[in-house]
């Protein structure tokens, strides 16, 4: 399953300018899920600190946008008819030049391959005999660096079954940083990437609409469960993940309607068998044996018909897609190759801030 509607990420797009497109899409009927993302707070905490007076701003300009979204909702009569999440993804912990931890002052970095990305570091040895020496060289380096080697990384993480798991893995507590070299460190205030226990990391969640319960207040739980959520509100049926819809299905209100959309309610239904009224515009409507009876020969007639027809123009069709092939036959196109993910690949690019390197992996 695919979007109907995307694009390339613009962050220069101003806040209400992408939730009018959302609303738009709404209104009109085009879509039935729609998702935003903004940059704020995160890009201002990383740069100021999630506790800094300058976040206020910040944090304003997110809420009169939340506020601009609900109004125009209003005005098209579908903010109480639609369902509205609003999260993050993850937390943000208060960081200093003065809480650092730097890899140089206790490995030679030319004896492997680092990826480090403050809070964390992975790597590779040259060799698969220094693993071991790399490794008695971190663990007991620092007081707040923890390291690991690949089998003993903690099952919370979920970080072992997979080959572009690093022989050794490293991080630092909450409100340190980790970097390979002091020539690489930024002045940062803000940070995220610790253990998600710590409440620093945790996200936020709002929900508003016909499926909710109104004035509830959620026991934590995890973000990976929303997808099931998302998934069980559009009466889509989910692919394998991690997440639970047990785990958040107390937040939903008993025998809501499941599928979001902006339609009108339906109106009364009359049968011979009897009189029923839709609660909701994507419930089914149910044909009794007297329905089938009537149409049944008339119906059959019908389609009988318009199924031949249809074969007879696509037989048609397919002879002559089969005359003509030669002249609309066109020569094999070659498709560049995608961005090497590879260690050997990430080594090849990394330069002078290959600290902030994000490869286009999937672990």
């Amino acid at each position: 399953m695919y979007p109907t509607y995307t694009g390339r990420y613009d962050g220069d797009i101003p806040f209400n300018d992408r939730v009018d497109r959302i609303v738009t899409l709404f209104s009109n009927g085009s879509i039935n899920l729609g998702l935003l993302y903004f940059n704020e707070p995160d890009h201002s905490a990383h740069s100021y600190g999630p506790e800094s007076p300058l976040m206020l701003p910040v944090i304003k300009k997110c809420d009169k946008t939340v506020g601009h979204l609900i109004e125009e909702l209003e005005k098209i009569d579908l903010f109480d008819k639609v369902n509205i999440v609003i999260t993050s993804d993850h937390g943000m912990a208060e960081v200093s030049k003065n809480k650092m931890v730097f890899l140089e002052d206790y490995i030679d970095l030319t004896c492997c391959r680092i990826l480090a990305n403050n809070p964390l570091a992975m790597i590779w040895p040259n060799n698969d005999e220094e693993t071991q020496s790399i490794y008695d060289s971190l663990v007991n380096a620092h007081p707040n660096l923890v390291v690991y080697l690949h089998d003993d990384i903690p099952k919370q993480y979920h970080y072992q079954d997979n080959k572009r798991i690093p022989p050794i893995f490293a991080v630092v507590d909450e409100n340190w940083q980790l970097e390979e070299g002091k020539n690489t460190s930024r002045n940062l205030r803000g940070q995220h990437g610790y253990n998600n226990s710590l409440l620093s990391m945790h996200p936020f969640f709002i929900a508003h609409g016909p499926a909710f319960k109104e004035d509830y207040k959620m026991k934590p739980f995890r973000n990976v469960d929303i997808y099931p959520l998302l998934c069980h509100l559009l009466g889509v049926e989910p692919s394998p993940n991690n997440g639970s819809l047990d785990e958040v299905k107390m937040m939903l209100k008993e025998g809501e309607a499941i599928v979001t959309s902006t339609a009108a309610p339906s109106e009364t239904t009359t049968s011979p068998s009897k009189t029923t009224k839709a609660a909701h515009p994507h419930d089914m409507v149910t044909l009794t044996p007297i329905h089938i009876k009537e149409s049944l020969s008339i119906n059959a007639l019908i389609g009988l018909g318009v199924a031949c027809f249809i074969a007879l123009i696509a037989t048609f069709l397919l002879v002559a897609m089969c005359i003509k092939q030669r002249s609309y036959r066109q020569p094999a196109y070659e498709y560049m190759p995608i961005e090497d993910t590879s260690v050997e690949g990430q080594a090849a690019l990394r330069g002078p801030h290959a600290s902030y390197f994000y490869p286009n992996t999937k672990i």
